[in-house]
């Protein structure tokens, strides 16, 4: 048993946490992800280009940051499994603890630099084209409602973007638990079928 108790509360808590957290964007992702681009398009064209381009950019770099932290998600599951397992058994655990706690030190500094990234592509994004809107009002081929408008649609584009990041790393997190629960599937008496359907 041991590790697989480990195992199974950590499924327990990251799918619990997936399907709380997946109820999040709603109507409004079919709305930022389809409806916003093409009011830009035809409100301004490099606008529109601005939009997909950030959209883009957001969202490889966010598969390669997940990515990443899947890896060192399953390795931060993994300590954990060995450490309680072998608090059950022995007192010695100093070792255990030291492995652990390294791992979950290694998560979250990802999760910063993950967060950093994407949000300094938000920003960068943002900056780009705001400053473009401000100096199309100067020029007079905007006015201070279409800046309004364009800003508005780039702050609902970053919350939805923003959820579908959090989805992925909680559906990482699920993934990686599901992935360490059937490594024990020979302390378990379910199986991959019973854990999926």
């Amino acid at each position: 048993q041991h590790k697989a108790v480990q195992a199974v509360r950590n499924f327990s808590d990251a799918a619990g946490t997936t399907l709380s957290i997946f109820k999040q964007p709603g109507i409004d992702a079919v709305v930022s992800f389809i409806t916003i681009p093409i009011i830009l398009l035809f409100l301004d064209f490099k606008v529109f280009i601005f939009q997909v381009a950030y959209m883009i950019i957001y969202y490889f770099t966010d598969v390669y940051t997940t990515e990443k932290y899947t890896v060192l998600k399953n390795k931060h599951n993994s300590t954990i499994e060995s450490y309680f397992a072998k608090l059950q058994t022995t007192k010695k655990f100093k070792f255990e603890k030291t492995l652990t706690s390294n791992s979950f030190k290694k998560v979250t500094n990802w999760g910063i630099i993950e967060w950093s990234l994407l949000q300094n592509i938000a920003v960068f994004f943002y900056v780009v084209t705001l400053t473009y809107s401000v100096y199309s009002f100067a020029i007079g081929s905007k006015s201070i409602a279409d800046i309004i408008l364009i800003i508005g649609y780039m702050d609902s584009t970053q919350v939805f973007l923003n959820n579908i990041s959090s989805i992925k790393d909680s559906m990482a997190n699920t993934k990686v638990a599901l992935h360490r629960l059937l490594d024990n599937n020979k302390s378990l008496t379910v199986d991959y079928d019973d854990l999926t359907t």
